[in-house]
């Protein structure tokens, strides 16, 4: 396997916001922690103050949780005592609970992750744990119920309402049968004795998520944390209070999101009045503040006076659930966490939350863009060096360069035949102005028609170069998939497993041991 980097100012696959927060503009200063090539990370720790309550509370929940699953190894246990002492911090990132871990970029992610915990404490002398966030609280199940393997879509055909880690995963084992079937899979294959594993005593989408992951990552010290916990939400209490009391999150995400529109910004996520769902087995949904100073569950039946819902929150914390606004601070609060890993809209809807955390007094983590990653095959590569082509070419616009290339490989253009009219007219019509300046319109319309003709000649002969040349522009659109099948960024749209084939099963590996930590850059893999 060879891997080449590009820079991402040669592809133009980040928003500007994004390249300007790696080129560390003094403009988004406001809105982060400070910038990642610029960051102290000892420094870091050390100003990163945790509540011993809080640890402790945090070490009770992960023990339970992984002795819950059956996952509590003494290497585990011995990983999760370490959130014990006060100068041991995490690095986090998180994802919806795709099927089968939905696109390649969730790898890429936790492998980020994985990585900047190693280099902080290699390079840095700071002891950090890699945290995987579930978003086990997320409702929207049209974004995760389907997978694409190779040119083939699997998706999960089920009625689904609520928090999506609490659906049952009933219907699942046909899903697996049939990437089995797509990946070759036979019986005694190493992911087929790990998916029995995932789903013996999981009760839940959420367990089944929670052993696939340890599973793929546990042994590079990546610790599991499910969200959706009343013990951990005890910890949130006082910010879920202080959001019904206060209101405040509306405002000072709206003020951020002014600011930062100012400076081209698109806003990602808008704030409510109130950032908070209510959540039950079968539903989640928005509280509301009413016109009278109550509040209720937008479509539901749940009502409640200001008293009834500080003291529902202070008594059941866990059927509260924060929105977007609000779950990256209950991630700061119940983690002593000094970054978070993520794509470029997380990193830029994170940009509009600094004030909100400035609010509840919580630090805010240094954010780091995760690793961009593209898989191609050997012969992609001798693809490209037949063509002549650039790997930069690949994120041209495919038509236009297509076009561009046959007219380069046939010499069609009549540009400079057209000139040679035009200096040709201009002589006639001279001649014409001294002989009769009515003639002029007449010769106007002439050269428009040799023009015309002209025009029409070029495209003759692109056809009969695309006719000629269509081998080579098969294979050029080829490239453009492998690159952005069905119009999709590779890593948006793939499954890693169908990637991890094509690589002979060695490309986590390969991406643990190859890809560069806080560079921003798009890894290019051929495999």
């Amino acid at each position: 396997m060879e891997i080449s980097q590009l820079q991402h100012r040669e592809i133009g696959i980040l928003p500007q916001i994004i390249l300007d927060y790696l080129d560390a503009k003094k403009e988004l200063s406001p809105f982060v922690d400070g910038f990642p090539q610029e960051a102290n990370w000892q420094s870091k720790s050390e100003l990163r103050s945790f509540p011993k309550k809080h640890r402790e509370v945090l070490h009770q929940a992960l023990i339970a949780q992984y002795e819950a699953h059956s996952r509590l190894s003494s290497y585990r246990k011995k990983n999760i005592d370490l959130l014990l002492e006060e100068d041991v911090f995490t690095v986090c990132t998180g994802h919806q609970l795709n099927l089968f871990t939905g696109p390649a970029f969730f790898f890429y992610k936790v492998i980020a992750t994985i990585k900047l915990a190693q280099q902080l404490e290699t390079e840095h002398g700071v002891k950090v744990l890699p945290v995987f966030w579930m978003a086990s609280e997320d409702h929207d199940w049209e974004e995760i119920n389907h997978t694409h393997v190779f040119r083939q879509k699997i998706q999960w055909e089920k009625e689904a309402q609520g928090a999506v880690g609490m659906l049952s995963i009933d219907g699942i084992d046909p899903l697996f049968e049939e990437m089995c079937e797509i990946l070759k899979w036979e019986e005694g294959h190493l992911m087929r004795e790990q998916y029995a594993s995932w789903k013996a005593g999981s009760s839940s989408l959420a367990d089944f998520h929670f052993k696939m992951v340890d599973d793929l990552f546990g042994s590079d010290e990546l610790i599991v944390i499910e969200p959706n916990n009343s013990v951990l939400k005890q910890l949130f209490v006082p910010a879920m209070l202080k959001e019904i009391r206060e209101q405040a999150a509306f405002d000072l995400v709206q003020k951020s999101s002014s600011e930062l529109e100012k400076l081209d910004f698109t806003v990602q996520v808008n704030p409510r009045k109130i950032n908070l769902f209510y959540l039950s087995e079968s539903s989640r949904k928005r509280i509301d503040v009413d016109g009278e100073g109550g509040f209720f569950e937008t479509g539901g039946e749940k009502r409640w006076t200001l008293s009834e819902i500080e003291k529902e929150i202070q008594a059941y914390p866990e059927r509260f659930s924060p929105n977007v606004v609000l779950r990256p601070l209950y991630q700061e609060i119940i983690l002593p966490n000094l970054a978070y890993i993520g794509g470029p809209g997380e990193l830029a809807y994170w940009m509009q939350l600094k004030g909100v955390f400035q609010d509840h007094e919580t630090p805010f983590p240094q954010l780091i863009l995760r690793n961009n990653v593209l898989v191609l095959s050997a012969s992609s590569k001798s693809k490209l060096e037949k063509l002549e082509l650039e790997l930069q070419d690949l994120f041209k616009n495919r038509e236009a360069f297509i076009a561009d290339w046959s007219d380069r490989k046939g010499g069609v253009s009549l540009g400079d035949a057209e000139k040679d009219l035009e200096r040709l007219f201009e002589g006639i019509l001279q001649k014409a102005l001294s002989i009769d300046p009515n003639l002029e319109g007449t010769v106007a319309a002439a050269l428009q028609r040799q023009k015309k003709e002209l025009d029409g000649l070029e495209k003759r002969f692109r056809k009969a170069i695309k006719q000629q040349e269509s081998v080579s522009i098969r294979q050029i659109e080829a490239l453009f998939d492998a690159v952005y099948p069905k119009g999709s960024f590779q890593e948006r749209q793939q499954n890693f497993f169908a990637l991890n084939e094509m690589a002979g099963g060695e490309l986590k590996s390969k991406l643990m041991n190859s890809l560069p930590v806080l560079t921003p850059e798009l890894s290019v893999i051929f495999v």
